[in-house]
């Protein structure tokens, strides 16, 4: 014969289970990744949540780091990816009060990768005396951009999304009226970048006063058509008389004293620069 169980008993069975307390576990800090993978020199943004207010941290991979403030337990911050092997690294964040929260990274290995880069120079027509630089690109990031040409050679780094620009250069005198080669190159590329830059050359200008002026008349000249900010000479039968300095136009102005004596005199302008020159002869009376 089976026993009856008591209502009383199994009332305060269920008592006793709902009197035993919940646990509870608390959430450590974590971190966020804007990506989570790159090459190196490409940057990545940082932000973690859950630390201790108003504390810092040290935020850490592949043994580059950088220090974050901690604000309402948050911060962001961005690293820049290392130089290193191909693989998976840890991004470590790090408290004084030794929180600490990690997230997994993957380096790309630049070296395995081959790239498409394009670049144009600031201008293909120039004259001496201009400002050319170089951009470019679909470089790899970090990598490191060589422009060669005209004798020389500039070099820059591409940054974190693979683009470059040089660093601006003042054409040279001695290359007016040629065709300047350049050749762009850098490692992991599928080419190297030729381009050819036509340089120009100056036609200057003179207006004169007059063409017919008396013995010992004040006259004056205008030119045009040289360079920009270029000394330019004035000469009265191979003797100079007085130099200016070309304005923003290539253009210049001078005032002056016919010779007092001859039929006729040669009048010179010549660039100290560019040494183009251009002459008018004036009659005398």
């Amino acid at each position: 014969m089976e026993k009856a169980i008591s209502p009383l008993i199994v009332g305060a069975a269920v008592l006793a289970v709902l009197s035993v307390p919940l646990i509870s576990f608390a959430v450590g800090p974590t971190l966020i990744l804007s990506t989570s993978s790159g090459a190196p020199g490409s940057t990545v943004q940082v932000s973690g949540s859950q630390f201790g207010a108003s504390t810092n941290v040290l935020v850490s991979l592949a043994g580059t780091s950088t220090g974050a403030t901690v604000t309402n337990s948050s911060f962001n911050t961005f690293l820049t990816v290392p130089n290193v092997q191909s693989g998976t690294y840890t991004v470590l964040a790090t408290s004084p009060q030794r929180e600490q929260a990690s997230a997994n990274f993957f380096i790309q290995n630049n070296s395995h990768i081959l790239y498409y880069p394009n670049a144009q120079p600031s201008s293909w027509y120039l004259l001496p005396g201009q400002q050319l630089r170089f951009t470019g690109s679909g470089f790899a990031p970090g990598a490191t951009v060589s422009v060669q040409g005209g004798g020389g050679t500039l070099t820059t780094v591409a940054d974190g999304t693979g683009s470059f620009a040089t660093q601006f250069v003042t054409v040279p005198y001695k290359w007016q009226s040629s065709r300047q080669q350049f050749v762009v190159s850098s490692s992991n590329t599928a080419y190297n970048i030729v381009m050819t830059l036509t340089i120009g050359t100056f036609y200057p200008n003179m207006q004169p006063s007059s063409y017919y002026v008396a013995l010992g008349q004040g006259m004056s000249a205008s030119v045009s058509g040289f360079a920009q900010g270029e000394p330019v000479m004035l000469l009265v039968n191979g003797a100079l008389v007085v130099q200016k300095t070309a304005d923003n136009s290539g253009s210049a102005a001078f005032d002056f004293t016919a010779p007092t004596s001859g039929s006729t005199f040669m009048l010179t302008a010549e660039g100290a620069f560019s040494h183009v020159i251009v002459s008018r002869t004036i009659t005398l009376h």
